[in-house]
């Protein structure tokens, strides 16, 4: 823990609890349920604070994106860009609230927290909603991913019944499901970099051709209220990071493990990621009401 973080969790130290009973251990890491191994235990990366900007960027930056063009085409080009906007103030602002809960406590464990605060039923109502919320990101992959192979292969002349997309889909999730049982990803920082790479060489493909299908339009929507709200969690689902806000911080170099850095780095990934949101959304002019998908 940096010097600065040390005078943080001092200062607050007469209000903290003994929690000797707890699942998780004086240095903040939380205990697998199913043995007496931590989680954190195996690996201790030190990835500098450039490389967690890209992992945090990574880890919000997923398939939700692919649905911003249809949100500018519902809340207008007005709406879409409140909405963008109040999402990232309130996402960065809640993963500093959620930092600053972590240093308070000595806990960088999101269930830890809870459990801290609210006790059993806390921990597995936080445990409960992120594996709701990854579990949500998981069949979007499966979707996107299964689907876009299916038309690959079939486009190549295949057209066997290894190539019907229900099966593709089911091998695709049998492939994926086990790597996102990891807790623990600051060690893949690299593949951060290189995914983040490809998300970008991919929005700008999409961007270019996205006007190709485009059926042409001369309504320009502006601003919509009801699109604005009916989108607004698409947005907000699109750019957050809290359930993988202490998996960054505790693989991040110590230097930079306390608020104002925290503050700092995240306010880059999530400035990063919202214009990619907005970039993909108003390149392909989706926000003309006629779009051929």
């Amino acid at each position: 823990m940096s010097d600065r973080n040390s005078h943080e969790v001092m200062a607050y130290s007469p209000l903290l609890k003994n929690d000797t009973n707890s699942v998780v251990s004086d240095c903040g890491e939380r205990a697998s349920r199913y043995s007496n191994i931590s989680v954190y235990t195996p690996l201790h990366p030190v990835n500098s604070k450039y490389l967690t900007t890209f992992m945090i960027l990574n880890y919000m930056i997923g398939s939700g994106i692919l649905n911003q063009p249809y949100v500018v085409m519902k809340a207008g080009l007005v709406g879409s860009f409140c909405g963008f906007m109040l999402a990232a103030f309130l996402t960065w602002r809640s993963v500093n609230i959620l930092t600053e809960c972590g240093i308070y406590m000595n806990k960088f464990d999101y269930s830890a927290i809870a459990m801290h605060t609210y006790g059993r039923a806390g921990e597995k109502l936080v445990d409960l909603a992120v594996a709701s919320n990854t579990l949500g990101s998981l069949i979007g992959y499966i979707l996107v991913i299964g689907n876009t192979m299916a038309d690959l292969v079939q486009s190549w002349g295949c057209d066997s019944v290894f190539c019907d997309p229900a099966l593709i889909m089911v091998a695709v999730g049998i492939f994926i499901a086990p790597l996102c049982l990891f807790r623990h990803f600051g060690h893949l920082v690299i593949l951060s970099v290189f995914s983040v790479a490809t998300i970008w060489t991919v929005m700008f493909l999409v961007i270019i051709g996205g006007s190709y299908y485009q059926v042409p339009s001369t309504h320009v929507n502006i601003f919509n209220g009801n699109g604005s709200l009916v989108s607004l969690g698409s947005i907000i689902g699109a750019l957050s990071i809290c359930t993988g806000n202490f998996q960054a911080y505790v693989s991040t170099e110590k230097s930079a493990q306390n608020t104002e850095d925290w503050k700092a780095l995240t306010g880059w990934a999530i400035g990063i990621g919202t214009a990619m949101c907005v970039a993909l959304g108003t390149g392909m002019h989706s926000f003309q009401l006629h779009i051929v998908y």
